[in-house]
Order: C-alpha cells, then sequence, then structure tokens
C-alpha cells in the first residue's frame, strides 16, 4: 500500500534552496515509508496473532526514525537563525507578547514584530502553520 506524499503549496518568500530542501526530504520520507513502513503495516494485516508485537515494534522503530530525520531538518531551519531571533524565540516559548519583548530587549514592538516575521520565514512557517509560541514549543 504506497503512500503518496502531496507536495506543499509554493510560498513566494522561500528562496528555491529552502524549496528544494523540503523537495529532497518529502521524497526522503515518502521512500522510506514506501519501502519499509508500508510493507511491514500489509504484513501486519495478514500475520498471525504470535507475530504482531515484533511487527509493531518494527512499525514504531521506523516511525522513529522519520521523525528523526524531521528533527534534523528543524535544526538546520534554527542555525539559520541570527542570535538576536533566537532570544526572541525563547522569550515568545515563554508566552511574552511583541510589547512584553521590546520592553526587555529595549527595542520597538515594531522591530520585534518584523524580526518574528523574519523567524516564521526562515523556519518556513506560514500564517495557517500556527502560532508561533506553539510552533517553537514543539521543536
Amino acid at each position: 500500500m504506497p503512500v503518496t506524499m502531496t507536495k506543499p503549496e509554493q510560498r513566494p518568500y522561500k528562496s528555491i534552496e529552502s524549496s528544494q530542501v523540503e523537495d529532497r526530504l518529502a521524497i526522503r520520507i515518502q521512500s522510506h515509508l514506501n519501502a519499509v513502513v508500508s510493507p511491514l503495516i500489509d504484513e501486519l494485516a495478514t500475520c498471525p496473532e504470535s507475530h504482531r508485537s515484533e511487527l509493531a515494534a518494527r512499525i514504531h522503530a521506523s516511525l522513529e526514525s522519520i521523525s528523526s530525520i524531521l528533527e534534523g531538518s528543524c535544526e538546520r531551519r534554527l542555525s539559520t537563525l541570527t542570535p538576536r531571533e533566537l532570544e526572541i524565540c525563547k522569550l515568545v516559548k515563554q508566552g511574552l507578547s511583541s510589547k512584553e519583548i521590546a520592553d526587555r530587549l529595549h527595542t520597538s514592538e515594531g522591530t520585534v514584530r518584523n524580526q518574528r516575521k523574519s523567524i516564521r520565514r526562515k523556519l518556513g512557517l506560514t500564517r495557517s502553520s500556527g502560532n508561533l509560541q506553539t510552533v517553537l514549543n514543539s521543536i
């Protein structure tokens, strides 16, 4: 049972390099799902009860390897942030508003809003990706 992943919408502000990285990542994940996970799921459907826990463990391990692929991608994206953007991320994760961050960092609220936009762009987030604080807490 092959798994098909659809390509995410192209965002106008994404660099070509970022798009290529995402495409390669999607291909790696799809390839892993088709080559490893799908056959295990198919086998699980027809295997005797005594083998199901072993197959479930193999599926779980396979999904964890996909998770590590994604985690590596997030780490690479975080590495593109400037020290100031990382500082703002830390404060956003703590739940501070742009005004509170501006006060704490002795800068303008507009500057913080611009830096938050830059963070979202560098992390490949859109407005529909969700709240920046929620996304940062999940990384």
